[in-house]
């Protein structure tokens, strides 16, 4: 099985390494000025702010308009507050999962769902994930057939990590149509959800659907160090989360609950969030521009329409293991293999890798892609290759 994540950090913290880190956002787009001053009027505008706190009813209603601007209806009893994503993933394995029970998942994925359900032992059903296309909700549909006790399915529907596709219209519908017939439970991991290019993503898996659970996050619109997250779910599974957060960490931290609410209501956050939006899809068309200037004609890639990357496919027979160690010594340039992603335990991504571009300038991401394309280039038969060389999608127009 392939490392956890936090196992190739070690690649990103080289000395002189234009990096392709993991899945973060950039320190000068963080509304500091903002927070700060959110923070500041809390300390001094009376006792009880760092007392003791029920959850914040302010940011919960804060949360249900984010939804309407996503997509999606829902009212603030919906609203469960976590410590982030993967809290909330956690959360959500303890009233779903019992040992040894069975959900599907895409064989090709960010480990957060494994990790934390790795405690229960459960049993892995994993479905093929197209990079075009995303989830195979007809492997989904098989999956459900077979007569195994299925108690949920995972998915990442919009700028999925990490082939950073988005499930097409049609798709959702399919797929929220299995959770009905079956009765079987949708898990949307949507931390990406209010970053979406192009005119946005499609509605949510949860706004076709009730039958299911909706997790967000304040990680890639805010800051990740706030660890603050949410949970929409079906009213009669509110008391349910509340037991499972008692028995780990009794409540989230309150002064960032009062201080993400106070931030968010100093801010135009419509205005705000197309700012990101613009800016994140600056960076992406920067790479894809270069992408398609330096990498060889046989490197595959699509664009993705929201999130934070690029997954990037070679010729079967490249040693992606191998070409990232050449660009480490020869360009000091740094990706993840993506056989990290790899759930199925049988290859799946052997010859893929993950760029992510968020966390970089245009200017260091032109820089790093060139690069890594002289590299590529050497692993993949075609020597250098002159700026007309590459073969992957261009930004859309």
């Amino acid at each position: 099985a392939p490392p956890p994540m936090g196992a190739q950090l070690t690649f990103f913290c080289r000395r002189g390494v234009v990096s392709s880190p993991p899945a973060r956002p950039p320190d000068e787009l963080f509304p500091r000025r903002e927070y700060g001053a959110a923070v500041e009027r809390l300390l001094l505008g009376g006792e009880g702010t760092l007392q003791y706190q029920m959850p914040s009813e302010h940011l919960k209603e804060q949360v249900v308009e984010l939804m309407a601007m996503r997509g999606m209806q829902c009212t603030a009893e919906q609203v469960f507050l976590t410590g982030g994503a993967q809290h909330a993933m956690a959360l959500l394995s303890r009233i779903l999962l019992d040992p040894g029970d069975a959900f599907i998942l895409e064989e090709t994925l960010y480990d957060g769902i494994e990790v934390v359900t790795k405690p229960l032992r459960p049993r892995l059903c994993t479905v093929p994930c197209c990079a075009r296309t995303g989830l195979d909700v007809a492997a989904v549909r098989d999956a459900l057939e077979s007569g195994t006790p299925i108690r949920f399915v995972y998915v990442i529907p919009d700028g999925h990590n990490p082939t950073g596709v988005s499930l097409p219209l049609e798709a959702r519908h399919a797929l929220v149509e299995l959770s009905k017939r079956f009765g079987v439970p949708i898990v949307e991991d949507d931390a990406y959800g209010l970053l979406g290019y192009d005119g946005g993503y499609d509605p949510p898996l949860m706004a076709l659907s009730t039958n299911g659970f909706y997790i967000g996050s304040f990680s890639k619109v805010l800051a990740p160090s706030l660890r603050l997250g949410w949970i929409v779910a079906p009213a009669r599974a509110i008391p349910l989360l509340s037991a499972a957060r008692q028995a780990s960490d009794m409540d989230v931290a309150s002064f960032t609950q009062l201080a993400v609410a106070s931030t968010l209501a100093a801010i135009d956050v419509p205005s705000y969030l197309h700012g990101l939006r613009q800016e994140y899809s600056a960076r992406r068309n920067a790479a894809l521009v270069s992408m398609s200037e330096h990498f060889p004609s046989n490197a595959r890639w699509h664009a993705p329409s929201g999130g934070l990357f690029v997954w990037v496919t070679l010729p079967e027979d490249v040693d992606v293991g191998l070409v990232l160690d050449q660009a480490l010594e020869q360009e000091r340039i740094a990706f993840v293999p993506g056989s990290i992603f790899d759930r199925a335990g049988r290859s799946a991504g052997a010859n893929s890798f993950r760029l992510a571009f968020g966390g970089l300038t245009p200017t260091a991401i032109q820089d790093g892609v060139e690069r890594l394309g002289t590299v590529l280039s050497l692993a993949c038969g075609e020597g250098v290759v002159s700026p007309s060389g590459g073969r992957g999608a261009a930004p859309p127009n």
